[in-house]
């Protein structure tokens, strides 16, 4: 059995290599995207408060509408965290199903 598993493992060692290093750049790029996307709208956020301080009312009700889409946008960058996460589990995962499933056919 374990010279049948070290067999499946070297047919299929280039695709896997070649999905794990488009994965990891997938998750690469989205943390960057994510980090420049996050860095942004804290800028904004800064900038917000800054309008705010004026003390002008018709301002701050409009800064109070900014600031609950900014919270929104960082809520939403939490996919970021997930992403990261779950595509290296899955695809050591889809590799290891694949390779017990010809094994066994």
């Amino acid at each position: 059995m374990r010279r049948e598993l070290a067999s499946l493992h070297r047919a299929d060692s280039a695709n896997f290599d070649a999905m794990t290093d488009a994965l990891d750049a997938i998750v690469e790029n989205t943390e960057a995207a994510s980090n420049t996307i996050l860095e942004s709208v804290e800028e904004i956020d800064v900038i917000v408060s800054q309008i705010r301080g004026a003390g002008d009312g018709a301002l701050n009700l409009v800064c109070g509408r900014i600031t609950d889409r900014v919270n929104q946008v960082f809520k939403a960058c939490s996919f970021q965290d997930l992403t990261g996460q779950r595509i290296p589990q899955r695809s050591s995962v889809a590799i290891t199903q694949a390779d017990i499933d010809r094994l066994f056919s």
